[in-house]
C-alpha cells in the first residue's frame, strides 16, 4: 500500500481571481466566454454564482430546481471561461434577460 505525505500549506494555498461575468441574456443568448487570462493548466477550480433580474436572489450556474435539468454549466478553454444556459432550463427565462445588470460572478482558484 502506498501512503502519500501530505504537506501543510496553509488555509488555501490556492489564488483567487473574481471575474463579473457582465451583461448576459440567458432567455434568448446560450452562452457567453469571459476571458480568464490565466494558464489554464494552473486552474484548479472554477464556481459560477447567477444574479436573477431585479431581486436579490443568486443560483449556482449548475443549480436545478425540482426534478427539472440542471440549469446552465461551465468550462474552462485555454484562454476563457465558457458558461452555458440549457435551453428549457431554469435559467431559460423572462427572469434572466437583463442585460443592464451584471449577470453575476465567477470565482477561479489557481495556483
Amino acid at each position: 500500500m502506498r501512503v502519500e505525505r501530505q504537506q501543510d500549506l496553509g488555509p488555501d494555498p490556492l489564488k483567487t481571481k473574481i471575474l463579473a461575468i457582465g451583461a448576459w441574456d440567458l432567455d434568448t443568448v446560450p452562452s457567453v466566454s469571459i476571458a480568464h487570462g490565466l494558464p489554464a493548466a494552473d486552474i484548479r477550480e472554477v464556481s459560477v454564482t447567477i444574479k436573477k433580474d431585479d431581486v436579490a436572489e443568486y443560483y449556482p450556474i449548475d443549480f436545478s430546481i425540482g426534478a427539472a435539468a440542471v440549469c446552465g454549466s461551465v468550462y474552462i478553454t485555454a484562454t476563457d471561461i465558457v458558461l452555458s444556459s440549457v435551453t428549457g432550463g431554469g435559467f431559460d427565462s423572462i427572469n434572466y434577460n437583463d442585460i443592464a445588470i451584471n449577470r453575476g460572478w465567477i470565482v477561479i482558484k489557481y495556483v
